[in-house]
């Protein structure tokens, strides 16, 4: 997570392990680039087309902080 918010990235995962980091971060008043989690219910065309739509639509400060559940 540290890597990607160096590089103003969020990360897309479908690790539970992120959601308790984001809090982690969160508690200690650290930023991060944001975390779109995908859950084990959608397909990977669908989360690809659901992402693209962020990707075009919004722009990194749109996620800074967030977690976007897919």
């Amino acid at each position: 997570m540290t890597i990607a918010t160096n590089l103003n990235r969020p990360v897309v995962t479908t690790d539970h392990d992120f959601l308790v980091l984001t809090k982690e971060r969160l508690d200690r008043g650290e930023k991060f680039s944001g975390v779109f989690f995908l859950s084990s219910q959608i397909s990977i065309g669908y989360a690809v087309e659901e992402l693209e739509v962020y990707a075009k639509a919004g722009e990194i400060q749109d996620f800074i902080n967030r977690v976007i559940f897919l």
